[in-house]
């Protein structure tokens, strides 16, 4: 087979190729595959601490769409602002935070600069 040069005009990095220079940082997220152990300690809290069901339910919804989906920190503050407006007690935010770090999974993320 005889050789062939490159015939790109730009000769470089593939389309997929990630610029490693672009900088990133690194945001703790909600680890998606301890999502069902996550959910189940959680329940376990509310139940020892006897919570509302059904406030529970909506309380447990919105943790876990924002710890997924925004960070680890965005569900924390989240949290404490429950606890500052009287709709958790102090013992379930403590245990609600200790759950969030210990589901944790750090994600590299771009910012886009």
């Amino acid at each position: 087979m005889a050789y062939r040069p490159n015939r790109n005009n730009r000769a470089g990095k593939p389309k997929n190729y990630r610029d490693r220079d672009a900088p990133s940082t690194r945001v703790g997220m909600l680890n998606q595959r301890r999502m069902n152990e996550f959910r189940y300690d959680v329940r376990e809290l509310f139940v020892e601490n006897q919570m509302d069901p059904d406030l529970a339910t909506t309380f447990l919804a919105s943790i876990m769409a924002k710890a997924s989906r925004a960070s680890i920190r965005d569900a924390k503050d989240f949290v404490r602002d429950q606890e500052d407006a009287a709709i958790i007690t102090k013992q379930v935010a403590d245990g609600i935070c200790y759950l969030l770090d210990r589901y944790t999974k750090y994600q590299s993320q771009q910012t886009g600069e």
